[in-house]
């Protein structure tokens, strides 16, 4: 999770860092432990951060009888509101803390994202950003959504030969480069078994563009109930569980450009 907002999962390094965490956490969150980024998945007994430094090197407070390995099944380290460490197993559910230094923050001014690979356009006064790992459709708006953005919805043919471009663009570069999938994932679907409706709430035939392809979209097909476009922008369906490349677009509010038929 950290890592899809360019970010690692928190550790401190020292005292007035977890002083500073700590404040922080208890006027502003009720929980009590944290996980933070450190284990000793890679050698047991040898605990290290997620940047590879020994847990030696950085702060160490441990609890009193901490580490234990109670039931030889404690491998990842959390920390407790008083800032003492504790191992404890990987697959419980805690909260957790996503960490960026100053130096690594490089903020997009167009997009008002801290992601320099969102890319404003004139056209439709949008930002989109082509993901080229693929995904499927749950996955792949679960990382707009982190990113502060959205699976993209086309709403005009302009839109739709932008993103066409977009994409020639990226084959071009070899930024991404034929697989599997040959459509790219887009943010509608008939998951809901009302229609083909966008993940911004309006149907299809409403949204402004409605351009599908040859023989699409494939209503029998009970396995295709999520949306995707052709190459050329042509819309079509797909199996929600094909894995896919997909874009995200985000709308910088600061600029004015939100369009009124989604606002409150």
């Amino acid at each position: 999770m950290c890592e899809l907002e360019g970010a690692t999962l928190f550790y401190p390094e020292d005292q007035y860092e977890v002083e500073s965490i700590t404040n922080y956490w208890n006027e502003t969150h009720s929980f009590n432990v944290i996980y933070i980024g450190v284990s000793d998945l890679v050698a047991k007994e040898v605990y290290a951060t997620v940047d590879g430094i020994s847990v030696k090197n950085v702060y160490n407070n441990w609890a009193q009888g901490e580490p234990n390995n109670s039931d030889g099944n404690e491998h990842c380290l959390t920390m407790a509101l008083n800032g003492r460490l504790y191992d404890d197993g990987c697959d419980k559910k805690y909260n957790f803390i996503c960490k960026k230094t100053q130096a690594t923050i490089k903020w997009n001014d167009y997009c008002n994202v801290p992601d320099l690979e969102y890319r404003f356009s004139d056209e439709t006064s949008r930002c989109y950003k082509l993901h080229s790992t693929p995904a499927n459709w749950t996955e792949a708006a679960l990382v707009c959504d982190i990113e502060h953005s959205y699976l993209a919805v086309i709403n005009s043919e302009v839109e739709a030969q932008h993103l066409a471009m977009l994409i020639g663009d990226a084959f071009s570069t070899n930024d991404i480069t034929p697989n599997a999938c040959s459509s790219i994932t887009l943010g509608f679907s008939k998951k809901d078994k009302t229609g083909w409706k966008t993940v911004l709430g309006e149907y299809i035939e409403t949204s402004g563009y409605k351009q599908w392809a040859e023989n699409e979209p494939d209503n029998e097909n009970e396995n295709k109930e999520c949306g995707a476009m052709d190459y050329n922008g042509s819309l079509t369906s797909i199996s929600c569980d094909a894995k896919c490349y997909f874009i995200c677009e985000h709308e910088n509010e600061l600029l004015g450009y939100v369009d009124d038929r989604f606002s409150g």
